[in-house]
Formats: C-alpha cells, structure tokens, sequence
C-alpha cells in the first residue's frame, strides 16, 4: 500500500462552486485502487465537524470552521473491507502529522445507537455541509449513500496560514464500500468590496460609532489571533493613534452554535488577545476596555450559515 500524499498546497478558484478533474487534492489522496466518482469545490462555506459522539439533540461542541471546502466521492476497491480502508487513512493522517479529533464505528458514533449520526453529521442539522446541497448535483446517483455511513474520523493540522481539516466517512452499501473525502482549508473569506483601513475605520465609526471587524482570525474554539489577521491589527493600532484622547470597548462575538457559557467565555478571551495585540503595537491599555459579548448582540440570522458567518466578528466601539 502506497502511502496517502500529505502535503500542504493552498489554491483557490474564481467561482464560488467549481467541479473539477479527477485528480486527487494535494493534500490527501485515494485509497490505492479506489475508484474516483466525482468531485467539488466551494470557495467559501461553513462545514460542521464532530469530535465527539452524537446525541439525540444533535452533535455537542461541533465545530463550524469556514474556508474553502474540497469534496470527493470515490469507490473502495474489490477485496479491501470497509475497516482496511478506514484505518489505513487514520493511520496515514497521524503519520502526515494531523490531530484526529474523532474516530468512530458503527455504534460507537452515537451515544444511543449510531442510526442518526451521518443524518446529523452531513444531513440538515445545523445546514453546514448538507450533502446534497453542497455537491451542486454533480453525482446525485452516489452523495446520498453517506447517510449509511458507519465510518467516521476527522483530523486537524495547524499550518502558518490556517487550519486544514479533514472528514473521512465511509459507507458500504451492496457490498461496495463507498469513500467521502472532504477537506476544509480555513482562509480569510476573499472581497474586494471593503478595504478595512483606518479611513474607513474613521468613516464607519462617525456613522455608527462602532466598526465591524471580519478579518482578524483565530484558531477554530481558540482565542489564537492567525497571522492573516497582522495587516488588520496594523490598521486599527493606526487608526486609535490618530485619536489618542479616546477610549475605544473591543467586543468579541461568536454566533449561537454551541454552551452559552463556553461562548462567552471565548469571545472574552478573544477580545482580551485582541487587546493584548493592539498594546503590543503601541496603543495604551487606558484606551482599550476588553468585553464578550458571545451570541446576544447578532447581526445575522443564526439558522444560516451567512448569518452565522456574520455574527462571528469583533466590534470596536468607541465609549463616551
């Protein structure tokens, strides 16, 4: 057995959903001898992942990263079992390096019973990566066979420019064993619409008060600032300077996935680095108030994933 190529390359694609060749991503490949169905790109979309096991009100603790999602279907080879070819990819990810987040088979995948779980996992719970919506049609006949799942493990590896994360699941129907690859590369969502300098910091601030910031990032339930997010922290420590008489709230949001608790808890300490950048770049305690905020202030409607995305944010207030 040829071992699974692990190698980090981001890319992008100029549409939002692209279908592609039939190579495999450069990041993981088949299974030797699997048979590639079809696969798709979304350039931008949120994707649930479960680390522990299902319950009967859902996944607890999923988490929702957002970046760009690369999806393939391919059938198991004749002679290996369902089994062989699981392990194989679980071991391969470890060796390349990944953290597996969670493993699971048959009923160990739900804390009662795992008939629900690939229903929750890839099914309408929550809408992140409903399966037939995601695939744009491209192989109706075979993306439905997950729900029959019994396979299932998903993988982290922290890189300078993001998260990557991988989800295996695995299906055996008439005795063909079926393999769902997906693959999420965290990235800053790509717009050209607003460039988020200290002109417009100035701008959005007089007309509101207070300035939306989408682009400083962290590590997925971390408060673990991504260097991404350097340019951005350079702009607002420019911005606060030009008002050094002022005292300005910095707010972390999450959106409402997920404890109550655990949320606030999370934004404050991610408004608290926040703070902790922005002294770092020359900007006085005394000017910044750190608070979390979680859920209770959105901005978006949190049963969609654009909702979601929009109330995932951290606000610069400016106090009286």
């Amino acid at each position: 057995m040829k071992p699974i190529a692990l190698v980090f390359i981001l890319s992008f694609v100029l549409s939002s959903i692209t279908l592609f060749a039939q190579e495999d991503h450069p990041l993981v490949s088949r299974f030797e001898g699997a048979i590639w169905v079809c696969s798709y790109t979304n350039n931008y979309t949120s994707y649930l992942i479960a680390t522990e096991p299902g319950t009967s009100d859902g996944i607890p603790n999923a988490l929702t990263p957002e970046g760009k999602l690369s999806a393939y279907i391919y059938l198991g080879p004749k002679g290996r079992s369902i089994l062989e070819i699981f392990r194989n990819y679980e071991q391969q990810l470890r060796k390349g390096g990944f953290d597996v987040l969670f493993s699971c088979v048959g009923d160990k995948c739900m804390a009662k019973g795992y008939a629900n779980f690939f229903v929750l996992t890839f099914g309408s719970y929550g809408n992140a990566n409903k399966i037939e919506q995601r695939t744009n049609g491209n192989c109706p006949k075979y993306n439905s066979y997950v729900y029959s799942g019994s396979h299932y493990l998903s993988a982290r590896k922290n890189t300078a420019k993001g998260a990557a994360y991988v989800v295996l699941a695995l299906a055996e129907v008439n005795e063909q064993v079926y393999i769902f690859l997906d693959i999420l590369e965290t990235a800053a969502m790509e717009t050209d619409k607003v460039k988020v300098d200290a002109a417009y910091m100035a701008k959005s601030m007089s007309e509101s008060g207070k300035v939306l910031l989408y682009d400083i990032l962290f590590e997925t339930g971390k408060a673990v600032i991504l260097p991404t997010s350097e340019s951005v922290l350079n702009e607002i420590a420019a911005f606060i300077k030009t008002r050094p008489g002022r005292t300005f709230y910095v707010t972390g949001h999450t959106d409402d996935t997920g404890n109550l608790a655990a949320n606030m808890t999370l934004s404050q300490q991610r408004a608290d680095a926040v703070v902790t950048a922005l002294s770092s770049r020359g900007i006085s305690a005394s000017q910044l108030i750190a608070r979390g905020v979680g859920p209770l202030a959105p901005v978006g409607n949190n049963r969609t994933d654009e909702g979601r995305r929009l109330n995932r944010r951290v606000e610069l207030i400016e106090k009286l």
